[in-house]
């Protein structure tokens, strides 16, 4: 059977009586829940949704800041640094600088949502892809 796809405003509107956050998420956001979900409006709404209430468990004041994530930030073991052929950030992880033992599970969390946001808000454009390089 073939449907018709649905854009993001068909998905804005079935989730934002649910959540007001959705509005404050652009076309772009919302076109990858429906391209995850086949553009299936209730299914990808459902993922949006669960999305939504990560995201604010994960920054409930709305953001991380460096204070936030000091103790990770001092470690140097990770950085964004230039572009592969096709513009995508480069994110460089230096596993031989985390130790598991010393470091506190909740501030290293944080610290992978603060570099991801950062490298998302500052480098990607539409293609929403970033290069992870892992030096152990």
């Amino acid at each position: 059977m073939h449907h018709r796809r649905r854009g993001p405003s068909s998905h804005r509107r079935s989730t934002a009586h649910i959540d007001a956050c959705v509005q404050e998420e652009n076309d772009f956001m919302l076109r990858r829940f429906l391209r995850a979900r086949d553009h299936n409006i209730s299914k990808a709404s459902a993922m949006f949704l669960k999305y939504l209430a990560w995201k604010r468990a994960a920054k409930p004041r709305g953001s991380i800041t460096e204070a936030d994530v000091r103790g990770e930030l001092v470690q140097d073991k990770l950085y964004v640094q230039g572009f592969d052929k096709t513009g995508r950030p480069m994110i460089y992880l230096f596993g031989n600088r985390h130790f598991a033992a010393k470091r506190d599970l909740e501030e290293f969390k944080r610290y992978v949502v603060y570099i991801l946001d950062n490298t998302c808000t500052k480098y990607v454009k539409l293609n929403a892809q970033v290069i992870l390089l892992v030096n152990s």
